[in-house]
């Protein structure tokens, strides 16, 4: 056994990470160097991808395996691990940044989206149509790089409940999936949808339309967020509360921030029950959880 297979094989708990001359290694407990200390930072708190190390020199980032191999080069500015989702199955990916550009790499450190776009926005699940912006322009591209909705918008949104909102000549409306406008853009801004509902904003106000492109909800609130579990926050002058899918106030406006709900738990930012400020988290009774 060659000793670079020798160190592919070792499990990651013998890679003891060490420092010398201001230089980042790994050794073992019998302090023999295993990669030598040559990397100016290791990020400790994801140290490991599988069989891989991310590390930094000369202020970038990137992936060596066991064996101290550069598996994606040392270059990019930032480097995050995220999951889409594949044919039902989440799948793990790296989100590349460079110079102010952004690609996608797979598990492996294969490139699939060169880095070349402005902005990529695969969020939201969806990697067959991510939002993808360059030259000015922005469209829909899938994960092998193809475009599916031709770039011809200012800016865009990821899909979610098969509409994502697109902007053109400074107003946002919602295409499909096959990229044809079915709510017209005539909003200053907008977000995604939700339980059926996505919050607009015309003439600095904040209100809800369905998928058909109505007005459910009065466009009257100063900001407001996604509809979660049958609730939104919005604000109203500055502290923010809950409306239902009705419109109605369901709790009353005392936060300083509020998020959407999710698995029955909302973060707000105010005063909890024993007059601690801070963040806090609440139930759909607008009751404090831990």
């Amino acid at each position: 056994m060659t000793r670079r297979d020798l160190l592919l094989s070792l499990p990651k708990e013998e890679f003891i990470l060490f420092q010398q001359d201001d230089k980042y290694g790994f050794r073992n407990a019998a302090g023999e160097m295993l990669i030598a200390p040559e990397f100016d930072w290791v990020y400790e708190e994801t140290m490991w991808s599988g069989e891989y190390i991310e590390v930094s020199a000369n202020n970038k980032w990137g992936y060596i395996n066991k064996a101290g191999e550069v598996v994606l080069p040392i270059e990019y500015d930032e480097i995050f691990p995220v999951g889409y989702e594949i044919e039902g199955e989440i799948v793990l990916f790296h989100l590349l940044e460079k110079d102010g550009l952004q690609g996608i790499a797979d598990k492996d450190f294969n490139i699939l989206i060169p880095v070349e776009y402005t902005s990529l926005a695969p969020t939201g699940l969806n990697i067959h149509r991510a939002c993808a912006c360059k030259d000015g322009k922005c469209g829909f591209i899938d994960i092998h790089n193809n475009t599916t909705i031709e770039f011809r918008f200012e800016e865009c949104g990821y899909f979610t409940e098969e509409l994502a909102p697109v902007k053109v000549d400074g107003k946002w409306g919602y295409i499909d999936m096959a990229g044809e406008i079915v709510i017209p853009c005539q909003f200053d801004d907008a977000w995604q949808f939700n339980d059926g509902f996505a919050s607009v904003m015309l003439d600095h106000k904040w209100g809800f339309i369905n998928t058909a492109g109505e007005v459910v909800i009065e466009i009257k609130y100063d900001d407001a967020g996604s509809f979660g579990e049958g609730l939104a926050p919005v604000k109203v002058g500055e502290e923010w509360g809950y409306i239902n899918a009705d419109g109605e106030m369901a709790i009353e406006p005392q936060f300083e921030d509020a998020c959407p709900f999710h698995e029955g738990r909302a973060m707000v930012h105010g005063f909890d029950d024993n007059d601690d400020w801070g963040y806090h988290h609440i139930n759909t009774r607008s009751e404090f959880v831990d």
